[in-house]
């Protein structure tokens, strides 16, 4: 299928150790529709030698499309980056909707309260 994501992880799950990187990292990937190849680190010299090979210093590490991203908070980076300034932006228009609503509201006053002079004939 080529509508299908994929994305590799080499994460340590050893007899005595199971990294909870590598697992939010599984996670994430799966929560984001990628069918994940996940190769397991299983003993200190295989981490090692994987950690050399990529001259990376921590494992999980993630790749999509043969492109390293990194390790968990790298691959945050990624799925989050457009949330992050999606964020922005709405921050910024609902304060300009606030500085709006700001001067209509002092506007809605002052037209108020000349109107009301109008109508009492106190209007100068």
């Amino acid at each position: 299928m080529s509508g299908t994501k994929t994305a590799e992880l080499y994460r340590m799950v050893m007899e005595d150790h199971l990294c909870p990187y590598g697992l939010k990292s599984k996670h994430l990937l799966e929560t984001q529709g990628f069918q994940v190849e996940d190769h397991h680190l299983k003993n200190h010299e295989e981490t090692e030698a994987f950690k050399h090979k990529h001259n990376v210093e921590t494992t999980p590490q993630t790749f999509l499309g043969g492109d390293r991203i990194g390790g968990y908070d790298d691959l945050l980076g990624v799925f989050y980056d457009f949330l992050r300034r999606f964020c922005k932006t709405a921050i910024k228009f609902i304060k300009h909707g606030l500085y709006v609503r700001k001067i209509l509201i002092q506007r809605s006053d002052s037209d108020s309260r000349l109107f009301g002079d109008l109508l009492s004939g106190q209007f100068g």
